[in-house]
Order: C-alpha cells, then sequence, then structure tokens
C-alpha cells in the first residue's frame, strides 16, 4: 500500500538560541503515535536527534541546528510508517 510522504514545516527560531524548530503533521493519519527527527551537516549524513510524541494536529519538535533534517513517523510500537524528504536549511 503506497503512503504519501509525511509533511513537515521547518524554520529556524532566531529569538530561540538559533534553535531549529520543526513542526510535524500527517493529516488523516491517525496511527502515526509519534515522530522522530534526523539531522546532519548533509542529506547523506543524518542521525536520529530526539523523538517526540504526536501532539494534536501538529507538533512542535525542538531540536539543535544542523543543515539538512528528515522526518520518520513511527506506529506506536515503533515501526517507521512513513518519512519525508530531507530538507536542507
Amino acid at each position: 500500500m503506497g503512503r504519501q510522504a509525511a509533511h513537515f514545516a521547518c524554520r529556524r527560531c532566531a529569538h530561540d538560541g538559533g534553535k531549529t524548530t520543526i513542526y510535524a503533521s500527517w493529516n488523516g493519519a491517525t496511527e502515526v503515535a509519534s515522530w522522530r527527527v534526523l539531522g546532519g551537516p548533509s542529506e547523506g549524513r543524518l542521525a536520529a536527534v530526539t523523538t517526540a510524541a504526536k501532539s494534536g494536529f501538529e507538533t512542535a519538535i525542538p531540536v539543535p541546528s544542523y543543515k539538512s533534517f528528515k522526518l520518520e513517523a513511527l506506529a506506536a510500537d515503533g515501526r517507521v510508517i512513513g518519512a519525508s524528504r530531507a530538507l536542507g536549511l
């Protein structure tokens, strides 16, 4: 079964010490329990940065600043059920 990539938005928060906040949502995907953020210096060098429980329609996830990010949607059992493309900042 094909799935759409998780939709996410990312913005740098200058007023927050240069940190980045990832805004994660996936319209209609009720099985998403949490989000895993991968970050790194480039798309080819990403590692898990943090995992956050899904919170309402859109989950705000503060993370350290990196040049590239990717977002994974996780089911309650920890399986990856969707992923975004890498985003370069």
